[in-house]
C-alpha cells in the first residue's frame, strides 16, 4: 500500500515536473540556469550558486522529506491499519515535529529540514548561528531518521504477523 502510494506521488511530481519544463521550453525558452542564487556564509559573508546547481540540490532535499514523512506513514499504518488514521496521524506528527523543530536544538533534528529554500541558502543556519546545518547533515539526518523509522515498522510488524 504504502509502496504504491510512493510510486504515485513520485508519478505525478515527475508528470508536474515535465509539464512545466514543455511549457516552458514552448513559451519562452529552457531558462536560465546560470541564473546566481544567494547563498549565506560564516560571518556575515555570501557568495552565489547557479540556479540548475540550486534546484539540484533541492530536489535532493526535498525527497529526503518525502522519503521521511512516508516513513512516517508506513509505521502509522502498521499500528493503525485504517488509512485515515494513518494519514491523521503522519500530519498531525509532521505538523507538530515543523512547529516545535526550535525546541529541540541541533543539526541532526529531522523536522529542521522541512523549509528546503532556508536550508539550501543557509539562512537556518545563519539565523540559528550553527552551520552544521547544511544538505549534507540534511540528508544524513533525514535518512538515518527514516531508516530507523522502517526499521521499527518492521520489528513492529513481525511482532503482529505472530
Amino acid at each position: 500500500m504504502a509502496i504504491s502510494v510512493a510510486l504515485m506521488s513520485l508519478l505525478i511530481v515527475f508528470s508536474v515536473g515535465v509539464f512545466s519544463l514543455l511549457l516552458g521550453t514552448v513559451f519562452d525558452r529552457l531558462g536560465a540556469w546560470d541564473y546566481p542564487v544567494l547563498i549565506y556564509e560564516p560571518e556575515f559573508q555570501f557568495s552565489f550558486m547557479p540556479m540548475g546547481i540550486f534546484l539540484l540540490w533541492s530536489a535532493l532535499l526535498f525527497l529526503m522529506v518525502l522519503v521521511f514523512c512516508y516513513a512516517w506513514l508506513f509505521l502509522f499504518s502498521v499500528l493503525a491499519r485504517r488509512t485515515s488514521i494513518a494519514i491523521g496521524l503522519t500530519l498531525a506528527v509532521v505538523f507538530l515535529g515543523v512547529q516545535f523543530n526550535d525546541q529541540i536544538i541541533g543539526a541532526y533534528n529531522p523536522f529542521l529540514y522541512f523549509d528546503v529554500y532556508e536550508i539550501i541558502t543557509l539562512e537556518t543556519a545563519l539565523v540559528q548561528e550553527n552551520f552544521d546545518i547544511n544538505l549534507v547533515s540534511g540528508v544524513m539526518s533525514l535518512g538515518v531518521s527514516s531508516l530507523l523509522i522502517i526499521l521499527m515498522s518492521y520489528i513492529v510488524l513481525s511482532i503482529r504477523m505472530r
